[in-house]
């Protein structure tokens, strides 16, 4: 992939997530180059499209309206089949599937999988997902643990290993008809696996360095092979003090580098600069007197055009220079790194960690990292630490109570997400909490535990870590009444089962109501109502339900079993 031209690698990618939209008009819109083309090829892209969500079972709840900002209106399995049609309309040669499936019920999940198994034909597709009945029919399924791939092959011959295998201990912890609850010889274990997936997906996101890279090669056969050179944390930690020594490396560019600073600083004040204009322009329309509103308006008109030439300067000068001194110091340490390769004996090329697909992808992308820790990184922080000072300083000018008020949100940590769950809540509780929800682990693995930062609305979290805390923060509330919304449906079949058991524990004593697609979710509660088109169909016990076989809650058991 990092061989490949960028042109056109993302000309024919596709990446499909689960993505919130305006409106219609903006799902068709984002398929469009420009408005006049998307009013010259209205019909025949309304024709297309509707085509593409028939095909998505997404047409029974469409029509050209507005769904609210972020698709309020809009269930989490509209938004994701939506998405789905939004990646057909494009047809791409490169299609990226990260949990296509996850917002839906088996019903919905069945009739989209033979959707996406249409759509994969006659393309690269690469699959990421908890569901393993999204990948059964994939030509290669790699498992990972730890950031290692740990088994590589089909899904029958993954089963072929038996208990000794990872995949196949994943597919038991999925067949709910066989396990009602968790065996408690792999609890240890799932805890574990849970909390260093948890602690690598957010060290990932926080931009750290890491040893691992991936190159891909094109076999005989015209495969795809890809191979990992993911290194053990323990065995190759991340040296203390890197960035300084990435800094004296970088010395030949301080020109480049200060100019770029400049730049960042420069663009720091763009922000708070357009919160000015635009607060100074909402005064304008409530002028009484006509003329003053025009010539108050003109005078705006062209503040609002000279904020905006300020601000290309700005971003060229950030970027341009940043650019020029990341790059060259990438070639230096690719420079470096190869010399020290080759000075090797010929004994250390023979060893399987150093071959040579592995060396080129170090070669690759290890070097190109150096430019997101250091170029890409001062950059951000100039920007962003201009731009919040500045916001300060104005906000204590204009109204200083308003600006201790907003003062009092920094920093986001992880022990403030849990703390909201309960006015004074003391650590000791919110530890507590964390263990009753079996999240106190891996938020214990961070780099500063609970007062690790997780950044704004906690991006810095994967949506399973954000799962747990916010049942944690329930936990801490200690309510009579707790209302559970698709509460494992971010999670894979092992920390499921782990949080299901605490669920489990935290139901007990008090009302508890749970909406839920899987169904091993809601197999221990008193009484389950199956909706179907707004009504409910069927209501009673797990047992009652299943008596049934005709029923609507036996039928969507089938397909779970079927299917997960």
């Amino acid at each position: 992939m990092a061989s490949l031209m960028r042109q056109w690698r993302r000309s024919r990618l596709r990446l499909l997530q689960l993505m919130p939209i305006a409106s219609l008009l903006s799902f068709l819109m984002a398929t469009t180059l420009m408005w006049v083309l998307l009013v010259l090829l209205l019909q025949f892209l309304m024709v297309f499209a509707l085509h593409c969500c028939f095909d998505f079972e997404a047409l029974d709840f469409l029509s050209i309206t507005q769904v609210g900002d972020r698709g309020l209106q809009l269930s989490g399995g509209q938004k994701q089949r939506i998405a789905i049609a939004r990646a057909m309309l494009k047809n791409p040669k490169l299609l990226l599937l990260d949990e296509a499936t996850s917002a839906l019920d088996a019903g919905s999940e069945s009739i989209v999988q033979e959707a996406l198994d249409r759509l994969m034909v006659g393309r690269t597709t690469v699959v990421v997902a908890h569901r393993l009945s999204t990948i059964r029919c994939v030509d290669m399924i790699a498992v990972i643990q730890q950031g290692q791939v740990v088994e590589t092959g089909t899904h029958d011959e993954l089963l072929a290993k038996g208990s000794s295998g990872a995949y196949a201990a994943l597919i038991r912890f999925q067949e709910t008809a066989r396990n009602r609850a968790c065996p408690s010889t792999r609890k240890s274990r799932s805890s574990r696996l849970s909390n260093s997936l948890s602690t690598r997906s957010l060290s990932l996101r926080s931009g750290s360095l890491r040893n691992l890279s991936y190159s891909y090669s094109t076999g005989a056969d015209g495969r795809i092979e890809m191979v990992s050179n993911a290194d053990n944390d323990r065995k190759y930690p991340a040296p203390r003090g890197y960035f300084f020594k990435l800094l004296k490396l970088n010395a030949p560019e301080w020109p480049y580098t200060i100019l770029g600073a400049v730049g960042s600083v420069l663009s720091g004040f763009i922000g708070p600069t357009f919160a000015i204009v635009m607060s100074n322009m909402i005064e304008v329309f409530y002028y009484r007197n006509p003329s003053k509103m025009e010539s108050k308006t003109r005078e705006y008109v062209f503040i609002y055009i000279g904020t905006g030439l300020y601000a290309v300067v700005a971003y060229l000068v950030q970027h341009y220079f940043f650019s020029i001194m990341g790059e060259n110091l990438t070639t230096r340490v690719r420079r470096m790194m190869l010399a020290v390769i080759l000075r090797n004996d010929v004994g250390w090329f023979d060893q399987e960690e150093n071959n040579s697909n592995l060396v080129a992808a170090r070669l690759s992308t290890d070097a190109a990292d150096v430019k997101s820790a250091i170029a890409e990184r001062i950059s951000v922080i100039l920007q962003n630490m201009t731009s919040l000072l500045v916001s300060f300083v104005v906000g204590f000018i204009i109204e200083w109570r308003v600006a201790l008020l907003i003062l009092v949100t920094f920093p986001l940590l992880v022990l403030a997400n849990f703390a909201q769950g309960r006015d004074g809540a003391t650590e000791e509780e919110v530890v507590e909490a964390a263990k009753v929800a079996n999240v106190h682990g891996f938020v214990s693995a961070l780099p500063d535990g609970y007062r690790t930062p997780v950044g704004e609305r906690g991006v810095q979290l994967s949506g399973g870590q954000k799962q747990r805390i916010a049942i944690a923060r329930a936990v801490l509330k200690d309510p009579a009444v707790l209302l559970l919304d698709e509460a494992t449906s971010a999670l894979d079949a092992e920390s499921e089962c782990v949080l299901q058991e605490a669920l489990e524990r935290i139901m007990k004593g008090r009302t508890a109501v749970l909406v839920a697609h899987r169904l091993s979710t809601i197999r221990g509660v008193d009484s389950i109502a199956v909706v179907q088109d707004g009504r409910v169909v069927e209501q009673g016990s797990h047992g009652d339900l299943v008596s049934r076989p005709d029923g609507a809650y036996s039928r969507l058991l089938q397909l779970q079993l079927h299917h997960g």
